[in-house]
């Protein structure tokens, strides 16, 4: 079997015909997951991230520390339905994936630096949680403001042992901003120290990373700003800033 992978800029109402199914960047696995899986899959390209972005992500789930998730006999294949850029794109995208097959190109991540640090966000989050609803609680209670904003800023660092770590720069890898306004209010809330599983993978059973824990900062990382693995392997320190903004109107 081999699964066609089509990114489009945007998937509307468009009517495909038999053999297709519709996954947006994110839940394809789940798409071809399911029993009777299309032979092409057209994926919708985030709207803050480039086609390379996305493929190369889409690519390197399919590799954990050198090894393939693909069933024996399975192959994957970008295609474009535009022509120019997009086409040279899908191009370069299938050399990727032939160079990895091959061993041509490799991955320096493994699962259980990936672990590590999911392990050491969900702990943030959890820390970070409790000073959020103290101070989201104050702001509510607070008289003579008309309004208010709560945001909290996770910074990720290169580790130090990283070859491109500058003890004279930021090494800021990536940067994640949530709204925290109303958390005090919301124990059931959907964010940030949640308590819910987000890890995309979870639902198909022979993915290495199947049957881990992925808390909302963690899975933000790989499904909303489109960090790699392998990107997300090199995370070392990580700053948080907590930001209240006083609203007044005259």
């Amino acid at each position: 079997m081999s699964y066609k992978l089509i990114l489009l800029d945007t998937i509307c109402n468009t009517i495909f015909g038999d053999g297709f199914a519709i996954a947006s960047h994110y839940n394809f696995h789940k798409v071809l997951a399911k029993l009777g899986a299309p032979e092409s899959v057209l994926i919708e390209r985030p709207r803050f991230g480039s086609i390379i972005q996305t493929g190369k992500s889409i690519i390197e789930s399919f590799l954990i520390d050198g090894e393939f998730i693909l069933a024996d006999g399975c192959d994957i294949k970008f295609e474009s339905i535009h022509s120019g850029l997009d086409a040279n794109l899908m191009r370069w995208l299938n050399e990727y994936w032939s160079e990895l097959k091959s061993g041509g190109a490799t991955s320096s991540y493994d699962k259980d630096k990936l672990q590590k640090v999911a392990e050491k966000i969900r702990a943030a989050e959890a820390r970070i949680y409790q000073e959020l609803v103290e101070i989201d609680k104050a702001l509510q209670e607070r008289v003579g403001i008309d309004d208010y904003e709560l945001e909290c800023e996770f910074a990720f660092l290169l580790s130090e042992d990283d070859d491109y770590f500058d003890e004279n720069e930021d090494n800021i890898l990536a940067s994640i901003t949530e709204s925290a306004k109303g958390i005090s209010s919301a124990p059931d809330h959907h964010g940030i120290n949640d308590g819910e599983n987000h890890n995309d993978f979870v639902r198909l059973a022979e993915h290495p990373m199947g049957g881990e824990f992925h808390s909302w900062i963690y899975h933000s990382l790989y499904d909303h700003i489109h960090l790699s693995l392998e990107g997300i392997a090199r995370i070392g320190d990580i700053l948080v800033d907590i930001k209240p903004l006083y609203q007044y109107r005259f």
